[in-house]
């Protein structure tokens, strides 16, 4: 009797999973996304973004501000950029993926996450940036040997350069 109890609860639990899964309609992919939107801190990740991208303007430069102001305002305002987000949400992950999504980031620990990730992905930018470019200097001798040999193979490909 106890293992006939055993196996109807896994079958219920089983069950009820797929009970609750969602059907991937177009409708509450849009319903999922708003909910996933909504549980980030857009702010705080359009701010991360902006900060990472004045992190590659010089240091301390007192155009920084003005730069990411005129990006805001004048070429990407945070409401297209969140529309843009938008879109894509809907477009690559199911209502599931984004219900999932919606429930992670909405924890504590995903609130956290959010959080951190702007820093993060900063301070990575500020460790790979210096090491691509002394790598890129030390290789310029092995892309221009490669790229002579590449032109040499498909001269279709050489710059039409006029004077």
């Amino acid at each position: 009797m106890k293992k006939i109890k055993q196996v109807l609860l896994c079958v219920t639990v089983c069950a009820s999973s797929h009970a609750f899964a969602l059907d991937d309609t177009l409708q509450n992919r849009e319903r999922e996304a708003m909910r996933y939107e909504n549980s980030l801190d857009m702010e705080s990740l359009l701010n991360g973004m902006y900060s990472a991208m004045a992190s590659q303007m010089p240091k301390n430069s007192p155009l920084n501000g003005v730069m990411i102001q005129f990006v805001r305002e004048e070429i990407m305002s945070d409401t297209d950029l969140r529309r843009i987000v938008h879109q894509m949400n809907v477009k690559h992950f199911t209502a599931n993926e984004l219900d999932a999504l919606a429930n992670f980031y909405g924890s504590p620990e995903g609130v956290s996450i959010t959080q951190k990730t702007p820093h993060i992905m900063n301070a990575v930018m500020q460790e790979v940036q210096p090491l691509m470019q002394q790598r890129m200097h030390d290789k310029m001798p092995v892309l221009q040997q490669r790229i002579k040999a590449y032109l040499a193979d498909h001269p279709e490909a050489k710059p039409n350069v006029s004077k």
